[in-house]
């Protein structure tokens, strides 16, 4: 069978992890350099980042993802400084796709409000799935495990991004690829550092250390 050569990964806790050259951490930026889709749940992304006491920088986010169309859902609030974020990301390249939340009345109880997207991202991954080999899917939830199955079917691979808690074993499972939204290079903590990962990511060379 052969020796298939070690490479060694140091966490950001200091963990050391020796592993065989499939590790998600390696192969990832092989993957980023091909076609992709980015399909970002803006509502799941902005408490996964909340969750994990950071930030997010688009613009990095664009230049992670150089190589094909960034697609951002989340409920238009129409208030100003949402319409403010959501000018900055058109001027960035992403593409918006927002609509008005449901608000639900309840008998005797607080009205609930819906607003999630999940048939609008999976109808809109397979309408353009001609266009790029990888989808990288920003959203841990379950339901997206069927559309993952499908898309793979087709002969893509698809990469989820999320924190470890936030994201549903059965779409972990699923996806070719799982990166922990935590240590991607777009990613920065509340004293504006960026993740340890960021320089070897962003340069598509093979990264030194990583995070689980």
């Amino acid at each position: 069978m052969g020796v298939k050569p070690i490479y060694t990964l140091t966490t950001a806790s200091g963990k050391t992890i020796r592993t065989t050259g499939n590790h998600p951490y390696l192969i990832a930026p092989q993957d980023i350099a091909k076609r992709t889709a980015v399909f970002i749940d803006g509502a799941n992304f902005e408490k996964s980042i909340e969750q994990i006491k950071g930030w997010a920088d688009y613009q990095s986010m664009r230049e992670v993802f150089p190589n094909g169309p960034l697609q951002f859902y989340q409920v238009d609030f129409r208030e100003k400084k949402q319409g403010g974020f959501f000018t900055r990301l058109k001027h960035l390249g992403f593409s918006l796709v927002t609509k008005s939340v449901k608000v639900m009345k309840q008998r005797g109880e607080d009205d609930k409000h819906k607003g999630n997207f999940d048939v609008e991202i999976a109808v809109d991954a397979i309408d353009i799935k001609d266009s790029y080999d990888i989808a990288v899917l920003f959203s841990g939830d379950s339901d997206f495990e069927y559309l993952s199955g499908y898309l793979q079917k087709q002969g893509k691979k698809v990469m989820v991004v999320s924190p470890w808690r936030r994201t549903a074993r059965e779409l972990r499972l699923a996806a070719d690829v799982y990166l922990n939204l935590k240590q991607m290079p777009f990613v920065k903590d509340a004293e504006g550092k960026q993740s340890i990962f960021t320089s070897e990511f962003a340069n598509k060379n093979r990264p030194r250390r990583a995070d689980h």
